[in-house]
């Protein structure tokens, strides 16, 4: 007999881009789809909750990189620099009680927060790292988890 799998998706945003640079200039050549990743920040002196995101360099074309590259230069950094990194942080879940995600919720009332996301991942005792795609809605870089 088939077992059948239920999966649980759940979408939330990123925050605090603007605090890490040059986040704002590799989100805009991140391709809708791409996988990122979601760590703990539990040490995150003001949320205890907190869920760093990050990307691996190897999610962005050839022709992104060479985009980017020139947006960079400005910043005082380069490909060459994020390829030796490896990853790029990129901000934090929003956190599910913040003026961000009340804001946003005004727009998708099924968002959820870093809460949330702990919660589910107890409920389906999965660890961190855990893998999500990123997307766009208007301004918002949406997250999607899925849980099965």
């Amino acid at each position: 007999m088939d077992q059948i799998t239920t999966v649980t998706k759940l979408k939330t945003f990123l925050v605090g881009q603007h605090f890490v640079p040059p986040s704002k200039v590799v989100l805009k050549a991140l391709p809708a789809g791409a996988e990122v990743e979601l760590l703990d920040a539990s040490d995150n002196p003001y949320d205890a909750n907190a869920i760093r995101v990050k990307v691996a360099v190897s999610a962005f074309d050839q022709e992104s990189l060479f985009a980017l590259e020139f947006e960079l230069l400005g910043m005082g950094s380069s490909v060459a620099d994020l390829n030796e990194a490896g990853e790029i942080f990129l901000g934090h879940v929003a956190a599910s009680g913040g003026k961000p995600m009340a804001k946003a919720r005004g727009q998708d009332a099924n968002l959820v927060g870093n809460v949330e996301i702990r919660q589910a991942m107890q409920e389906f005792g999965a660890e961190f790292p855990l893998r999500a795609t990123a997307g766009f809605a208007g301004e918002l870089v949406t997250l999607t988890v899925e849980f099965s």
